[in-house]
């Protein structure tokens, strides 16, 4: 089994990416793992601003896993900030949180991407 994974921009919308792979797919055997949604931690406001708050609305509720990246460069509240965000939108997807400072949670990130089962 061989793995790809891929980082589309971040106006994608995870469920028109997992149509587009299925229909590119449909002549091979094809299967999409875990979307994995990445937030800044050290910009928590980005993410819901005006102009891209209806996007990243849909990611976090179609996302299978959240991670928190730059935990460390947070500012003081952001990564509370950013989690409750996206806790009240995604109430029992799993967030992990990664920091440069602990290869720990980069660990755990891996064991629950690779470990998840795909659909």
């Amino acid at each position: 089994m061989k793995y790809v994974f891929a980082e589309p921009s971040g106006i994608v919308v995870p469920l028109e990416l997992r149509n587009a792979i299925a229909m590119a797919g449909r002549d091979a055997k094809v299967s999409t793992g875990p979307v994995v949604l990445l937030l800044n931690a050290a910009d928590p406001e980005t993410p819901f601003s005006e102009h891209v708050a209806h996007i990243t609305r849909q990611q976090v509720q179609q996302a299978d896993l959240i991670v928190l990246t730059k935990v460390d460069s947070a500012p003081d509240g952001g990564v509370e900030c950013l989690e409750e965000a996206a806790r009240a939108l995604a109430p029992d997807t799993p967030i992990h949180s990664l920091s440069l400072s602990s290869d720990r949670a980069l660990t755990a990130l891996v064991d629950a991407v690779l470990g998840s089962s795909e659909t």
